[in-house]
């Protein structure tokens, strides 16, 4: 009888083992097979932030080091941009989860933006959030965002936003003025270029053609006026010295609007015009405005 019990016991312990190994094997390939889910889940949102920041790098899995933790912190996926002579730069969290996105992980990821020093940030979810996770993304000076996954959609005039919200927070101040023409172009002549005398000057290697000198006068002057509601009258200088020729444009701000049929008050508030207004600018008005407001005199390099 003792015998019997013991070959009884030692079955039960085998099959305790095999049924616990096949336990822990199915679990492993569910685990496996959730994993393999979520990165599908996020190369499908890397691609689509990739269609809707058609300029802007958007990388995947990558790392950036924190300002306060000094450590390197995970990324799923970045969005960096260069528009408008504003830097941007914004971080993507993607949850594959089995339950809504919650309070607590909105604020942690609030916190991780900050590490990071992120300009936007968005949650994307396949289940959805709950309305204190929706509260929570409600931070001033921070965009952030939890979407879900079908409503992808809804980001893509977010970067528009952020460069409406730049140009009108630019101050009547020198030093933001000069900062400002700095971000716009490396060609920025700082010692010659002004806020109180309201004159921006390019060095040389700019513009060579005298064609392009004319188109860029007029679209620096639009730029100035659309930037700083300050300035009612821009003084532009442009040396090329392909063409031996300075040349230089004067111009009041209604006069300017008058010439064009634009409103710069209107430019300022959406970039979606001022690009439109940037496409409008053809030849024949080129042109028009050269022979309007353009002056020339002779030009001779250093040496």
């Amino acid at each position: 009888m003792l015998i019997v019990n013991e070959m009884l016991f030692e079955y039960n312990l085998s099959e305790q083992s095999r049924l616990s190994s096949n336990t822990s094997a199915c679990m492993a390939h569910q685990v496996s097979d959730h994993m393999a889910e979520w990165r599908d889940y996020e190369k499908q949102i890397h691609e689509k932030f990739r269609i809707y920041f058609p300029t802007c790098k958007v990388i995947h899995n990558t790392t950036v080091r924190g300002r306060f933790s000094k450590t390197p912190r995970q990324v799923d996926i970045a969005v960096q941009s260069h528009v408008e002579g504003f830097h941007f730069f914004g971080a993507v969290e993607c949850k594959y989860f089995n339950k809504r996105v919650d309070v607590k992980i909105v604020d942690s990821f609030i916190g991780f933006l900050d590490d990071i020093g992120a300009d936007f940030g968005y949650i994307i979810t396949n289940k959805g959030f709950t309305k204190s996770a929706a509260n929570r993304a409600s931070v001033p000076h921070l965009r952030l965002r939890v979407v879900e996954f079908n409503k992808l959609g809804i980001v893509q005039s977010d970067l528009d936003d952020l460069i409406n919200q730049r140009i009108q927070a630019l101050d009547c101040i020198e030093p933001v003025f000069l900062i400002r023409q700095q971000e716009r172009s490396k060609f920025i002549d700082l010692p010659h270029t002004s806020l109180s005398t309201k004159t921006i000057v390019f060095k040389e290697g700019f513009a060579d053609t005298q064609y392009f000198a004319h188109k860029k006068l007029l679209e620096e002057t639009a730029r100035v006026f659309r930037d700083f509601s300050c300035i009612d009258e821009v003084t532009v200088i442009i040396p090329a010295a392909r063409e031996s020729t300075i040349f230089c444009s004067s111009i009041k701000v209604h006069d300017f609007e008058a010439f064009l049929h634009v409103d710069v008050t209107t430019l300022r508030r959406d970039i979606k015009l001022w690009r439109q207004f940037l496409g409008s600018i053809k030849k024949p008005l080129v042109e028009q405005f050269a022979e309007k407001y353009v002056s020339r005199n002779p030009y001779q390099t250093a040496s």
